[in-house]
C-alpha cells in the first residue's frame, strides 16, 4: 500500500514544513508594506500595483505622492509590465490618477502659505511635475516605452481635464483657494514655458483653457506673482502662439457657418476678446503708472488686433490648405465689425 501524508509520520512532518513554509513566504509577499517614504523599490511598486490607495488613510496617500514625485523627477521607471497582471495594471492607472488628484490638492494646500516672493518658483517646480505625471500616465495608458523628448500630448490634455473637474467639484473656501492657485499657475505657465515646443493639438487645447481662464479672471490676475522684464518677455511671446491656435479653432468652427451665423458668431467672439484684458498682463505698469487709467475693451480689441496683424499670413499660410481661406475670411470680418463698433462710438 502507497504511504499517504496521514499514514505517515515522515511525510506529515515534512508536509507541515512546507505549508509553514509557503504560509511565511505568502505572509512576506502580501503582509503589511512599510511606509512609502522608506520603502524599496519592490514594495513601491507593490503599494502602486495591489493598493486601492483611495482607500489608505491620507498620511499614506500623501506620503506616495511625495516618494513617487521625487521618483519621476529622478527618471523613475516602474519594473517591466510583463510581470504585470491585468488587474495590477488597471489598480495602477487607476492610483496613478488617484495620485494625481492628492497631489494637486496638497500642492495647492502648501501654495497658500508662501510668501509672495516664494510662489512663481513654486509654481514652476510644479509645472515640471506636471510633465512627468503626463509623461508616466501617458506610458501605462498606452504601454509605450519612456521617451523624455517626445511630448504626452493626450495625456497632458487629460490632466488639464482632470484638474478642472477637481476646481468644479471643490466647495466654499477650497474652490476660491483652488481657482486663485490654478489662475496662478496659468500665468506661470505663460510667463516661464515656451508653448511654441507645444504640439498644435496640445496649443489649441490651452488657447480655448486660457482664453476661457482670462474670460473669467478677476482684475487682480497677476497680482499675486512677482513677476520680472524677462517673464514679460515671454508673456509677449506664448501670447502670439496661442492666438494662432486660438485663431485656428475659430476659424475651423467659422468654416461651417453661414453667412448670417458668422456675424453673429464674430460679435461673440469679439465680446469674449473683450473680457481678457491682455494689457494688464502683458504691459508692466512703469514706475509711478500703477494707477494709470485702463483702456476701453474696445480699445483694447483694437490694440490686440494690431499685434497680431505682422503675423497673420504666416499663420494663415501655416494653416491647413482646407482652412486658409476660412481662417483669412474671419480675420477680415473681426476687422470690418471692429471698424463698425469704431464708428458707433464716435458718432
Amino acid at each position: 500500500m502507497k504511504p499517504t501524508l496521514l499514514r505517515s509520520p515522515k511525510l506529515l512532518v515534512l508536509g507541515l514544513i512546507l505549508l509553514s513554509v509557503v504560509g511565511f513566504g505568502s505572509w512576506i509577499f502580501l503582509g503589511p508594506l512599510p511606509d512609502p517614504s522608506q520603502a524599496g523599490m519592490r514594495d513601491l511598486a507593490r503599494w502602486l500595483l495591489q493598493r486601492d490607495l483611495v482607500n489608505e488613510p491620507r498620511n499614506i496617500q500623501v506620503s506616495l505622492v511625495n516618494r513617487l514625485q521625487a521618483e519621476l523627477e529622478s527618471d523613475f521607471d516602474l519594473p517591466s509590465q510583463r510581470r504585470w497582471s491585468e488587474s495590477a495594471h488597471k489598480q495602477l492607472l487607476r492610483n496613478v490618477v488617484f495620485l494625481g488628484k492628492v497631489w494637486f490638492q496638497e500642492r495647492c494646500r502648501q501654495y497658500q502659505e508662501l510668501d509672495k516672493p516664494a510662489r512663481l518658483a513654486y509654481l514652476e517646480s510644479q509645472l515640471d511635475v506636471v510633465s512627468h505625471w503626463s509623461s508616466l500616465e501617458n506610458r501605462l495608458s498606452e504601454n509605450q516605452p519612456s521617451t523624455s523628448d517626445s511630448p504626452a500630448s493626450s495625456s497632458t490634455v487629460r490632466l488639464f481635464k482632470r484638474i478642472e473637474t477637481w476646481v468644479e467639484e471643490a466647495e466654499g473656501e477650497q474652490h476660491q483657494q483652488l481657482t486663485q492657485v490654478i489662475q496662478d499657475a496659468t500665468l506661470c505657465s505663460l510667463a516661464t514655458d515656451d508653448l511654441a515646443k507645444q504640439s498644435m493639438d496640445v496649443r489649441r487645447d490651452l488657447a480655448d483653457r486660457i482664453t476661457s481662464f482670462l474670460s473669467n479672471a478677476n482684475n487682480d490676475v497677476g497680482s499675486r506673482l512677482q513677476l520680472e522684464p524677462s517673464h514679460y518677455n515671454q508673456l509677449a511671446a506664448n501670447s502670439l502662439v496661442l492666438m494662432e491656435a486660438w485663431l485656428t479653432n475659430r476659424a475651423i468652427e467659422f468654416q461651417s457657418l453661414t453667412s448670417q451665423e458668422r456675424e453673429l458668431y464674430v460679435t461673440k467672439q469679439l465680446s469674449q476678446m473683450k473680457q481678457w484684458k491682455l494689457d494688464n498682463l502683458l504691459e508692466p505698469a512703469g514706475v509711478g503708472q500703477e494707477n494709470k487709467p485702463q483702456q476701453s475693451s474696445l480699445d483694447s480689441s483694437i490694440r490686440l488686433l494690431s499685434r497680431i496683424v505682422p503675423h497673420l499670413n504666416t499663420w494663415i499660410n501655416r494653416a491647413d490648405p482646407a482652412q486658409q481661406e476660412s481662417f483669412r475670411d474671419l480675420i477680415q470680418h473681426f476687422q470690418t465689425q471692429l471698424l463698425k463698433n469704431q464708428f458707433r462710438r464716435t458718432r
